[in-house]
């Protein structure tokens, strides 16, 4: 199943599938290591504002706008 980042409940693992409408940013996170395919673990998410995420052994708070323009890959 693919949806937004922001939608993705705590505890979940999801892939990174793509990062869209964001090309400043795009950049930044990519040196960040959020590329095709990376695992993402879910580590506090609320419905409104800031999240974390967990990714190749760091964990990053990503704002509202940038996780909402984050589109990933739920294993069912």
């Amino acid at each position: 199943m693919i949806m937004r980042l922001n939608n993705v409940l705590k505890g979940k693992k999801v892939y990174l599938h793509t990062i869209d409408d964001c090309p400043d940013g795009r950049k930044r996170l990519e040196e960040l290591g959020f590329t095709p395919g990376t695992l993402l673990v879910v580590c506090d998410s609320r419905r409104k504002g800031p999240m974390v995420v967990s990714i190749r052994g760091g964990k990053y708070m990503l704002g509202e706008e940038v996780a909402e323009k984050i589109v990933v890959r739920c294993e069912l």
